[in-house]
């Protein structure tokens, strides 16, 4: 059980901020961190995320080891003619736009 403290060579990561992941098939699934402590519960926070209609992940969107094997990664199982995209998710009362991520690697498998 890795604490997030210990990534980013030590200096940790600050998940103030919840995701909002939009799919390559147009899905959009919003990702509370709210608690997360380790890599493992931004591991089932990410598991368990639902859609805009509550329908569940069900596995089209996993958090996993990047290709390097030094980093975190999302993966997008789904098909479509999007793309995977990260953005900060807006507060409820939030009218602006919702502003990109950088900290994460997007990724497809298919």
């Amino acid at each position: 059980m890795t604490p997030l403290s210990h990534l980013n060579n030590g200096a940790g990561v600050s998940l103030s901020t919840d995701l909002q992941v939009t799919l390559a098939d147009g899905t959009m699934l919003d990702i509370p961190f709210t608690n997360a402590k380790i890599v493992g519960d931004l591991i089932r926070q990410v598991t368990n995320a639902k859609d805009s209609n509550g329908k569940a992940n069900n596995g089209r969107l996993t958090l996993g080891f990047n290709a390097a094997g030094n980093g975190l990664a999302l993966y997008d199982s789904t098909t479509g003619n999007g793309s995977l995209t990260v953005q900060t998710a807006p507060p409820a009362s939030a009218s602006r736009a919702p502003s990109p991520v950088s900290a994460w690697t997007p990724r497809s498998r298919n």
